[in-house]
């Protein structure tokens, strides 16, 4: 099974990819430091929540919580 970390990182990983911007752009645009973006996405690095917002933000999403089905 993957780690969390590492299917956050994939996903923001291949929504930056669909926009067509480099990792250096993505840093420029979300204000997040080249390196960080980097290590998200290889899954090397614990994403901090206001980081994993920044980032989304910046490639057009919004982190929303929604709640389960109950069972």
């Amino acid at each position: 099974m993957s780690s969390p970390h590492w299917e956050i990182g994939s996903t923001i990983c291949n929504l930056r990819k669909q926009h067509g911007i480099s990792q250096t752009e993505l840093s420029e645009i979300s204000g997040v430091s080249l390196p960080s973006i980097s290590r998200v996405e290889r899954g090397k690095e614990t994403i901090r929540l206001d980081v994993l917002v920044k980032i989304l933000n910046a490639l057009g999403y919004e982190l929303s919580i929604k709640a389960k089905e109950k069972i």
